[in-house]
C-alpha cells in the first residue's frame, strides 16, 4: 500500500502557496486594471449624472427615441419623461459611486501590498 503525502505534510508550502508568491509587478498590473476600470465607470457615471439633462430626455421622448412600457401599459409622455429622468439619475449616481469605490480599492490594494 502506497502512502500519499500532501504539500502540508512535507512543509514545502502552505495551502495558499506563499512560498512562491507572484512577482510584485503582477500586483501593480492588477491594481492598474482595476483603477482604469474604476476611472472609466467614474467618467460614465459623471456623464449620466451631470450631462444628461431634462431637456435632452424630453427631446428623446418627443421624437419617439425613448419609449417606456410598464406592465404592458404605455405611459404618457410626461410619465415617460419623469420615469426616464429618475432612472438616468440613479443609474448615473450608482455607476459614479462604483467607479470611485474601485479606484479607492485599487489604491488600498497597492498600499496593502507594500506593507
Amino acid at each position: 500500500m502506497m502512502a500519499t503525502t500532501s504539500s502540508r505534510d512535507t512543509g514545502d508550502e502552505d495551502a495558499l502557496g506563499s512560498r512562491h508568491p507572484l512577482p510584485e509587478f503582477v500586483d501593480w498590473i492588477v491594481a492598474a486594471v482595476v483603477a482604469i476600470g474604476g476611472l472609466a465607470l467614474t467618467v460614465g457615471g459623471s456623464a449620466l449624472t451631470f450631462v444628461v439633462d431634462r431637456a435632452m430626455l424630453e427631446e428623446g421622448v418627443e421624437s419617439g427615441e425613448i419609449t417606456v412600457v410598464i406592465f404592458e401599459r404605455d405611459l404618457t409622455e410626461a410619465e415617460m419623461l419623469e420615469f426616464t429622468q429618475e432612472v438616468v439619475n440613479w443609474t448615473g449616481i450608482g455607476i459614479l459611486v462604483t467607479g470611485v469605490g474601485l479606484v479607492l480599492f485599487a489604491i488600498g490594494f497597492v498600499v496593502g501590498q507594500q506593507t
